[in-house]
């Protein structure tokens, strides 16, 4: 039997500025009706309402039960601090948490820009119709993840719109959105990451971390610092006992 292709589960364009009003309407700032106003105001169709709102609802108004207390502690950060860039670290980790969809195309684009400074949008294509299959709806997605990015303003597009160029990382130097950072890519790629090669993880391509993660993880309620072979730490969730 063929085995059922990958869920793609983000297959709709997501402003900033949207999440920015879901927080709002989290905070009691705003009120549900505002922000469907809000989303009217953004000329979106029935069913682009639609996908927007259930994004919306899994990043901030309701998250999902396995990943509700990791983003219950995002949500605070963000609210508590609600500059734009504080907001990108949520909206960032969010994603890359819920969405494996969001994430793989995330980290084609570090990875790729890594090597040669940008990427091409065709590239990116290509790789995610190769894991995801040759289907209409992986190439909707992929234009939806690329076009967030560019909303983001962590790539942008050269003249000929075909290649992204990374803009320039944003330095963390707080520890809570930090370590909030770290457990997000620990949960998006579900597996130990290396201490030593955080800040070159193509997942977190936006971003440079500015603070002393060993300390900070090691005195982590929710991460924990492990020896694997001789010389290499490890992060990784915090095991309950």
């Amino acid at each position: 039997m063929k085995p059922e292709p990958p869920t793609i589960a983000f297959d709709r364009f997501i402003r900033l500025e949207w999440i920015s009003e879901a927080l709002k309407v989290r905070a009691g700032q705003i009120d549900q009706s505002q922000l469907e106003q809000f989303l009217d105001n953004a000329g979106l169709g029935r069913e682009a309402r639609i996908k927007t709102r259930t994004k919306l609802k899994v990043l901030c108004l309701e998250p999902r039960g396995e990943l509700k207390e990791f983003m219950d502690r995002g949500i605070s950060f963000a609210q508590s601090a609600s500059s734009v860039e504080t907001q990108l670290i949520f909206a960032w980790g969010a994603v890359v948490a819920n969405y494996p969809f969001f994430s793989k195309v995330a980290e084609l684009v570090g990875r790729l820009s890594s090597i040669q400074g940008d990427c091409a949008g065709s590239e990116i294509h290509r790789r995610m119709s190769e894991q995801y299959g040759e289907r209409h709806n992986v190439k909707v997605a992929t234009r939806a993840v690329i076009q967030t990015l560019v909303d983001w303003s962590v790539v942008r597009r050269q003249e000929d719109e075909n290649r992204l160029i990374p803009i320039d990382k944003r330095t963390l130097s707080t520890a809570e959105p930090s370590l909030w950072l770290v457990e997000s890519i620990v949960r998006a790629t579900n597996k130990p990451v290396s201490l030593e090669s955080i800040n070159s993880n193509p997942l977190v391509f936006p971003f440079s971390f500015d603070l002393p993660l060993a300390y900070l993880v090691a005195n982590s309620d929710t991460l924990e610092l492990r020896m694997e072979g001789a010389n290499q730490q490890i992060v990784d969730l915090r095991r309950s006992n």
